[in-house]
Order: C-alpha cells, then sequence, then structure tokens
C-alpha cells in the first residue's frame, strides 16, 4: 500500500536501546513508571572519564550553582547560551506568535541550573561536528542535566515547576542529534514523549508555556514517526488544542493541522484492521473543510509554478510561519491519505491506473513543500520538514534535474539539525544513480 522508500531499521530491542550518549548511556537507568527516575548510578567508565581528559575543564555540579552570579562561567558558555537564543530557540518556537521557549529561557535560565545545562546541553551537542571538545562537554552538561532532573522528580508530593518540563523537552531533542551506528533509526529516547506527557499530567503547573512545549513535542513526533513508519500515539490529546473547525486564532488553525497530521500518521502506521474506509473518508473530509474554512490570510502572499528544467518546484511566498506551517502539514496530511487510500490497495480493478494517480499528486504535494522550504528559507525549520517527505516519497522522482535539487535540499535539512533518523541522503544518492 505504501510506496515510500524503505530504509533498513535496527530492531528494536531492551539490550540495544539508542541514547544519547555514551556518558549518559553508562550512568543513567529510566524507569518508566509514573513518570519518575531512579537515582544515577555512575558507571566505571563514567568515573575514568573525567580523569582520562585532562584537557577539558570539568563541568561545574548544580549543587554549586549560584542564582546571584552570573549564569555562565565564561566565554564558551555564554556563546552556547547566545547560539541557543539565536539560532536553535526558532527551532522550538516554530509557528509560536508568543515565542515561549526564547521568551521563557531568556528570563529563567539565570535562575534554573537544569534549564540552563539543557540550552548549554543541546547547543554544544548541535556544534558537536567542530571538535571532540563540543561532544566532551555536551556530554557533560546532559549528564549533569539528567541527575538534577531525577532529583527533581523524584518527589511525588512536591508541585513541580514548569521549567522541568522545558528541560526535558530541550534534552529530547539533543537525544535526536545523537549520532548512532551508520543506518540505525532513533526510535527510543530516554526522555520519550510518554515520559513527557506523564510530567506533564503529574504536579506540573500548566501553562500556555507547557501547551507551547507540547506542540514541540507533537512536531517531533510527527517527524520520526513518518521517518520509522510507526505512529504518533496518544500525545494528541494532551495538547489542549481545540479541533473544531470555529474561528479562532491564526495559531490555533495552524495547530489544528498538525494535530490532524498525527491523525492521519496514526491511521496510515497504526492498526490495519482500523484503517477502514469510513475512517479514511472522515479524516480526508476534515482535510478538505479546514481548508475551505480557514481564514483568507493563510493564502499565500504570492506563488509561481514550477517551470522545468529551470525550476522544478515552486515558489510559493509567506509573511508568517504560522502560514507555512499549515501549509506544510496541510501537505503532508494530503501525502498520507493518498499513500493510505484503501482503495488503491483493494480495488483490483483500475488498481493500477489509481496508484499511478495517487503517485502523481503525491509527487505534487511534496513539490509544494519543498517548494515552500526553499523560498522561505529564512524559517529553516521548513528545511526538516521538507526532508522528511523527500525521505518518505524520495522513489516516486526519477527526472535527474529534479532528483538533483531534492537531494541538495535533503543536504541542507541533514545539515541543519543533524538528526540521525533524516540522513538518507546516501540511501537516495545511491537509489537515484546520482
Amino acid at each position: 500500500m505504501f510506496r515510500f522508500v524503505e530504509y533498513p531499521v535496527v530492531p528494536h530491542s531492551e539490550t540495544r536501546q539508542l541514547r544519547p550518549s555514551a556518558v549518559a548511556r553508562n550512568s543513567i537507568e529510566f524507569v518508566h513508571v509514573n513518570a519518575r527516575f531512579e537515582s544515577p548510578r555512575l558507571s566505571d567508565s563514567r568515573a575514568e572519564s573525567r580523569h582520562v581528559s585532562p584537557y577539558y575543564p570539568p563541568v561545574p555540579s548544580p549543587v554549586a550553582f549560584d542564582p546571584h552570579a552570573s549564569p555562565v562561567r565564561n566565554s564558551y558558555e555564554a556563546s552556547l547560551f547566545k547560539y541557543f537564543m539565536t539560532s536553535l530557540s526558532p527551532w522550538f518556537d516554530f509557528c509560536d506568535p508568543h515565542r515561549h521557549f526564547y521568551t521563557y529561557i531568556a528570563k529563567s535560565a539565570h535562575t534554573n541550573p537544569i534549564l540552563l545545562y539543557a540550552v548549554l546541553t543541546v547547543s554544544a551537542r548541535h556544534q558537536r561536528s567542530n571538535s571532540e571538545r563540543e561532544r566532551y562537554v555536551a556530554d557533560q552538561y546532559q549528564q549533569h542535566c539528567l541527575e538534577s532532573l531525577i532529583l527533581a522528580l523524584s518527589d511525588s508530593e512536591k508541585t513541580l515547576n514548569e521549567s522541568l518540563f522545558a528541560s526535558a523537552v530541550i534534552l529530547r531533542l539533543s537525544e535526536e542529534m545523537t549520532e548512532p551506528s551508520p543506518r540505525e533509526i532513533v526510535n527510543s529516547h530516554t526522555v520519550s514523549a510518554q515520559i513527557l506527557i506523564r510530567i506533564k499530567e503529574g504536579n506540573i503547573c500548566t501553562s500556555s508555556f507547557t501547551d507551547a512545549a507540547l506542540i514541540v513535542v507533537l512536531r517531533q513526533e510527527i517527524f520520526v514517526a513518518n521517518l520509522t513508519q510507526r505512529p504518533v500515539g496518544s500525545i494528541t490529546d494532551h495538547c489542549n488544542i481545540d479541533t473544531s473547525l470555529e474561528p479562532t486564532s491564526e495559531a490555533m488553525w495552524t495547530y489544528r493541522i498538525i494535530v490532524h497530521a498525527a491523525k492521519i500518521t496514526d491511521f496510515a502506521y497504526g492498526d490495519i484492521t482500523q484503517r477502514t474506509k469510513e475512517r479514511w473518508n472522515a479524516l480526508a473530509q476534515y482535510v478538505d473543510d479546514w481548508e475551505q474554512q480557514r481564514p483568507d490570510f493563510f493564502v499565500p502572499i504570492y506563488s509561481e509554478p514550477e517551470h522545468p528544467p529551470s525550476s522544478f518546484l515552486p515558489k510559493i511566498w509567506y509573511c508568517n510561519d504560522c502560514h507555512i506551517a499549515a501549509r506544510m502539514y496541510l501537505e503532508l496530511c494530503r501525502i498520507l491519505l493518498l499513500a493510505s487510500d484503501p482503495d488503491a490497495s483493494t480495488l483490483r480493478i483500475g488498481r493500477l491506473r489509481r496508484s499511478r494517480n495517487n503517485d502523481d499528486m503525491i509527487r505534487t504535494h511534496v513539490r509544494v513543500i519543498c517548494g515552500v522550504a526553499l523560498t522561505n528559507a529564512e524559517h529553516y525549520v521548513t528545511r526538516t520538514i521538507a526532508g522528511m517527505v523527500i525521505a518518505m516519497c524520495g522513489e516516486l522522482f526519477h527526472d535527474p534535474g529534479e532528483t538533483r535539487v531534492l537531494l541538495d535540499l535533503l543536504s541542507v535539512a541533514e545539515l541543519h539539525l543533524g538528526w540521525p533518523c533524516l540522513k538518507l541522503k546516501e540511501d537516495l544518492r545511491e537509489f537515484w544513480r546520482l
């Protein structure tokens, strides 16, 4: 039924779960009960790492954090913090008009060591290709952040600060950026989506920030789910999104179609016995209704169709990242619906013709997503979404000129965040014979 490129996936097993780093893997054991953690256990390798590498200055323990002093110790940490605020926070705040992460971290990291260590972890991890120093320091920051997070979550009676949830969400991104063995796809996490849900549904003070953070988690889940061909799960039930089609803010309109993309992902990769034509029709109808009833300001400010061979992708300009996200997830909805069309897999008469028609439409939707990403390049989050659909649907493209354009865009997406499960460039290069 699915026409996506299938790449090798390492079978999941308890003895071979992917973990963020050698340091964290050897010292942290996560317990999936009530979102609580066991105390960390230092391994011999962890203890040795503190003495084998005298070149690197030790990262201070969170216990020594002084809220009245500068939150960072030196210019290197200051550069990491600045890097997060200018280069990485836009990823978290994509389609968030209130910029919750930028605003919250700017005012809270000064007095919250766990949040600060999470920020420093993901910044160092993102720069890990620069030198061995970034990799080592990222491990140290991540270790201290996890230890502090475990300690804070161990008290079941204490009301938790929302900064703990923010720290966990940031660490989740750090895990995504950790390099596994070649061809492995990340599908398990120390800080999984279900753990984040349990934290949010526990004793934490909910706010607009925690709601915004769950949208970030949802976007991550949609990304990973489609590349690993698995359902997103129940996270949409906890996002506090009004899925009606009543008038609302432009952000809520965008979140509606993101949530619906998650639901269609569940349909496409979920229980085959639930993949009925009636359910497919209902999902498709919501997409049509959303597109018809959305406000007029979601229309692009300008667009041009593709003109091969000079341009294989359309040019579609938007002036708002909510509008960009809405368009991209709308197109993703249509791709998934076409790929999971029950008629294409059950009808014997005309099945080949229908399958070809669906493939043509899928290619069109992929081109739109990629065109939006290239035309609105200042919102670099769009590159990861474009990279995702290229990885999903790459085998449907055959024109050498077009596949070169798609390969270049996939390369940019890989370079942007470096998510291991997005590193499929060489597989597609071989498939396309480029």
